[in-house]
């Protein structure tokens, strides 16, 4: 198989994988604009707590803490729980500051919220509404990806062609 044939399955490979993700991100921006528009009820704190999330980077591993709030809430007549807080998440180095995050926002089990919900499908849910900002960024940042990636390869191509 030719060194271009290579480069090319490779360059495909590689957008696809960051389309998708920019689908998703796309997908996540846009989910997140439509939840200002939810109806909302009101619901309770069932529980809470953080999360401890391990990164593992090539020399060293650190990690984060994420606080948790799961909520129940009821969509004509019927109990649904969630426990998304809002689409962008919130994480800390310590422990402690997850802990305060959830105390300042009185997420506390027993504590009634407003909840909303997706209507078309009322078990999505969210405390915050909007907030999809980092999303549709990083939308934007792998379709520049995908662009500087296929205009490296074509410059190499063009060069290889003129070399010939």
């Amino acid at each position: 198989m030719g060194f271009l044939i290579k480069k090319a399955l490779v360059l495909i490979l590689i957008c696809g994988l960051m389309g998708f993700m920019a689908w998703v991100s796309f997908t996540q921006a846009h989910e997140a604009a439509l939840s200002m528009h939810w109806p909302s009820v009101k619901g309770q704190v069932t529980d809470t707590g953080v999360q401890e999330h391990w990164h593992h980077h090539r020399h060293y591993t650190s990690h984060t803490w994420a606080p948790v709030v799961w909520y129940e809430y009821k969509v004509d007549g019927k109990t649904l729980q969630d426990s998304r807080i809002g689409w962008e998440s919130e994480s800390f180095e310590l422990k402690d500051h997850a802990e305060n995050w959830l105390k300042k926002h009185k997420y506390q089990r027993g504590t009634e919220v407003d909840v909303f919900y997706d209507p078309n499908h009322p078990h999505h849910a969210c405390l915050i509404t909007g907030h999809g900002g980092h999303q549709a960024w990083m939308g934007w940042f792998y379709i520049g990806l995908i662009v500087l990636s296929l205009g490296i390869v074509g410059w190499q191509v063009r060069g290889r062609m003129g070399a010939n």
